[in-house]
């Protein structure tokens, strides 16, 4: 038997090699402009200039800041910023805003072309000690704290001047066009990458050049940031309009980990809370925090027989059996059971169960098919029993589920063990602020009630100024219910009644109906067999001797929660069991055989080779969703059932004879 299976998300266990999800888009709701703090300098001797220092930072304030991060200096009494010939258009532009938020008009200087310089610079120079001084952050070479803490206007003119002074856009041709911004400091760009996320632009920082190249992100940037000069302006025109030529159907999810650096001291770490989904970012990775683990060992602790294993510690003999060589005896060799065979009769709980090598998880699949595991080794051939109930828990690929995907698809488990659960469960950190509050209540009286036993064991003294509060009485210790189950399991043995016979059926044959109208599975004789096991053990939790209607009742109500979580087709709105059973859908299947029937029906006509376009305009025609073609060829293509011999071309990597 198999109760459950939980998926979620842990982060403790990254390695080399391991892909991790990268955010999306960082919200902000920020919408009032922040205080700049700026202060006039205090004067004891000679003149007093009249200087106006901005009380808030406004977008022009931020996107001057910008500018001169890029392409300025600040020193003692003096601050600017220089303009080549090629963008003058800038200058009056940034004369204007000095003058707006200074209150003073910066004096610009033409200099003489340096040896070997072609283009002519202009030094605009704000002559002020008190806006100097003011400014001897942008020193620092990285993004100003008040442009971080402020709402995307102000970020979104900041990242415009910014790269207006230190950026440019090329268009070289395919693998040779992006938005690029180059920087000394690395740092300094991993700012803007961060920033860059609050408009769900993706960008990739190598060497000290920081680049936007995917399609939607250049189409975004366009749109929401943008550059000042007519130079820029036009080539960013005409890169976004070549980028919907890309052939980047869908943005990269994920980053692989290609180094792990671990720190000897302690240092600080800071978290960003996205807001409605309770993720953590670090340095744009996601982290979950549900305690999947402590469910797991909550369970083993309650339960009369059980063993509990862990990810790659887990292996194929450590859950069947391992035949050992008697070195100190007569040479012979001995079997010695593994946890499944161990826990036979009680429960086996699989931690990380993603985590196992595909090659150990196989073992398995005789135990929950069959409740045995044959053994053929060092001569002895036998078959253990596994009366075995498994509770495993496994986390997503990328760390993170997608609401909009079905979840079975985004956990990286082969069908054929997955269709071998009969049931499902998704652990999810549900923002309730109610319970939220009970939660932290519980877990700080917890830690509080620790640290002053600990405190009076230690020092012998009783510390009156904390009153712990008395905890209420379970109603069953974890010891009473220990025992009830073992009991339950003992002596319990529930015979199906005819009415526990006929609603488990119709039930059943319900499902297979809806299916049969679609030819759609929406269930098999596993599931049947997954609604009889849950009907007993309803009944043998009650101490009945039958399995009445409310054992039923409950069994499906279970069933059909677990379905309608992980087995729900997100297109059709309807159960489909071939999600757990093949890891796709039927309407799935369906569009990926139309898919592939368009594509070889283009190459069967004298041709190697289909273009994408052409195959896109075909399935449009046929009804399918454009998006949805777009997608199935992506993910054809990475599964290696097609390849792109040329851009904009795509060809079957077997073709029918």
């Amino acid at each position: 038997m198999q109760p459950a299976f939980t998926i979620t998300s842990n982060s403790d266990e990254f390695k080399i090699g391991d892909k991790v999800a990268t955010v999306t888009k960082i919200p902000c709701t920020i919408k009032s402009f922040l205080s700049t703090g700026f202060e006039q300098l205090v004067y004891n001797r000679g003149p007093k200039f009249k200087v106006k220092l901005p009380e808030k930072l406004t977008p022009g304030l931020s996107g001057l800041l910008g500018y001169m991060l890029g392409d300025g200096w600040v020193q003692k009494y003096r601050a600017g910023f220089v303009v080549s010939q090629e963008e003058i258009d800038l200058l009056p532009k940034l004369l204007k805003v000095s003058r707006n938020c200074f209150g003073i008009k910066p004096s610009v200087e033409k200099r003489k072309l340096a040896k070997g310089r072609k283009v002519q610079l202009y030094y605009a120079i704000i002559h002020s000690q008190d806006v100097a001084q003011n400014l001897k952050f942008l020193k620092e070479k990285r993004v100003p704290n008040l442009v971080l803490k402020s709402g995307n206007k102000v970020a979104g003119e900041f990242l415009k001047w910014l790269f207006e002074a230190g950026g440019c856009v090329f268009n070289k041709g395919r693998g040779r066009r992006a938005i690029a911004l180059k920087a000394k400091n690395i740092e300094l760009l991993r700012d803007v990458q961060m920033l860059l996320l609050r408009f769900a632009i993706h960008s990739r920082i190598t060497a000290n050049a920081l680049q936007v190249r995917g399609e939607k992100d250049i189409l975004k940037f366009a749109k929401n940031i943008g550059f000042a000069s007519k130079k820029k302006k036009k080539r960013l025109k005409e890169l976004a309009k070549d980028a919907k030529s890309f052939g980047r159907f869908n943005p990269q999810r994920s980053e692989r980990i290609v180094k792990i650096i671990r720190h000897e001291m302690p240092e600080d770490v800071f978290d960003i809370e996205v807001p409605k989904t309770k993720r953590f970012i670090a340095n744009c990775i996601i982290s979950h925090n549900t305690a999947k683990s402590k469910t797991l060992e909550s369970v083993a602790l309650i339960a009369p027989k059980s063993i509990y294993t862990s990810g790659k510690t887990t292996s194929s003999v450590g859950l069947t059996a391992s035949a050992e060589k008697d070195e100190f005896g007569e040479g012979g060799w001995t079997l010695k059971a593994g946890a499944l065979v161990l826990a036979s009769g009680g429960m086996a709980m699989v931690d990380e169960f993603d985590k196992m090598e595909p090659e150990d998880r196989s073992a398995m699949h005789e135990a929950m098919e069959q409740g045995t595991v044959s053994i053929a080794k060092a001569g002895i051939v036998t078959t253990f029993k596994t009366d075995t109930s498994i509770l495993a828990a496994a986390n997503p690929k990328y760390s993170r589920f997608d609401p909009m995907l079905n979840a079975l698809e985004q956990v990286d488990l082969p069908p054929t063990l997955m269709s071998r659960f009969d049931i499902f469960f998704l652990i999810k950190d549900v923002l309730d602020r109610k319970k939220d509050e009970e939660i932290a209540t519980f877990i700080l009286k917890r830690h509080q009630e620790g640290e002053k036993a600990i405190h009076e064991k230690t020092s012998g003294k009783k510390l009156e100024e904390i009153e712990i509060e008395k905890r209420e009485e379970e109603s069953i210790s974890p010891e009473i219910f220990k025992k009830y189950v073992s009991f339950a399991r003992q002596s319990i043995f529930p015979v199906m009644t005819d009415n526990a016979l006929k609603s488990i059926r119709e039930f059943y044959l319900g499902l297979r109906d809806v299916g049969r109208q679609d030819n759609v599975y929406t269930a098999t004789h596993r599931q049947l067999e997954a609604l009889v096991r849950l009907s007993e053990a309803s009944a043998r939790v009650r101490l009945k001797d039958f399995v009445e209607d409310e054992d039923t009742e409950r069994a499906i109500r279970i069933f059909r929660a677990s379905l309608n979580e992980l087995a729900l087709d997100k297109e059709t709105g309807r159960i489909d069991i071939d999600l757990i059973t093949s890891g796709q859908t039927q309407s799935k299947t369906a569009l990926i055989k139309k898919i592939m029937g368009i594509i070889n029906e283009r190459t069967e006509q004298g041709k190697s080779q289909a273009p994408i376009d052409e195959v896109l305009k075909i399935a449009i025609s046929e009804g399918i969703d454009e998006d949805k073609a777009v997608s199935i060829i992506s993910e054809l293509k990475k599964k290696g059932e097609l390849y792109e011999p040329a851009h904009g071309w795509i060809k079957p990597t077997e073709r029918k004879d």
